[in-house]
């Protein structure tokens, strides 16, 4: 891709909400930085709040997906979209404990003594 095809964007000055979402991604990148490396219940409390979430907005999602694609069924919608989801949170949480385990790695040569590992 050239960059002569590139037409760039200028922000509007009154743009409400260019601001509201740029303070939430500053929030989210604050938050991120108070916290980079959360504890496992930590990870376990998220994972259980975005599924009750992705419940209670049930509703909203499948309003939102029959308007974006002209009257989609809410049957469709919970099979294509809310179902994966759910089980996709079910897999991460499954997984969680063994992937956040200790993991050893090999050192190069030259640190022949060293030992490795990611935590």
């Amino acid at each position: 891709m050239s960059t002569s095809n590139v037409i760039p964007v200028a922000r509007p000055e009154t743009d409400a909400t260019y601001d509201q979402l740029l303070d939430t991604f500053k929030a989210m990148r604050a938050s991120f930085n108070a916290a980079p490396a959360p504890t496992y219940a930590e990870r376990v409390d998220r994972l259980e709040r975005l599924h009750n979430a992705v419940l209670d907005y049930r509703e909203k999602i499948a309003d939102a997906m029959a308007a974006d694609y002209t009257a989609r069924s809410r049957s469709e919608t919970d099979l294509m979209e809310i179902l994966p989801t759910l089980e996709g949170i079910h897999y991460n949480r499954k997984h969680l404990r063994r992937w956040m385990k200790r993991s050893k790695r090999r050192a190069p040569l030259m640190f022949a003594d060293v030992s490795a590992y990611v935590q």
